[in-house]
């Protein structure tokens, strides 16, 4: 298992009554009603984004540091967000694979 941390920084949305959270490094975002909300909302996200970069070979950004992102947002809330990952058994479904030969299939052509 791979750990992979990223910032993740939280807005409160007052007029809405809810809470919009952003990993700046990767533009993923969620929202939620609560911080708790959230925050569980980012790392489902985070977890799916990074097992599919890693399933159709993208290249993953660098995560920022918890200083550098808290420097950036002083009147936000940051916290470090961290999944695990199973580099082993990454393989992809039927689906998958059929929608990353389309993928190649449409860069190749144009």
């Amino acid at each position: 298992m791979n750990k992979c941390i990223y910032p993740l920084v939280i807005y409160a949305d007052k007029e809405e009554q809810m809470y919009l959270s952003l990993f700046p490094d990767l533009d993923l975002s969620a929202s939620g009603d609560t911080i708790e909300e959230v925050y569980l909302d980012a790392l489902e996200n985070l977890q799916t984004y990074l097992t599919l970069a890693k399933k159709f070979d993208s290249e993953i950004p660098t995560a920022s540091t918890f200083e550098e992102m808290s420097t950036m947002n002083p009147k936000r809330v940051v916290l470090l967000a961290m999944v695990e990952i199973d580099l082993d058994n990454l393989a992809l479904t039927d689906s998958e694979q059929q929608y990353k030969n389309f993928l190649q299939k449409l860069i190749v052509e144009g």
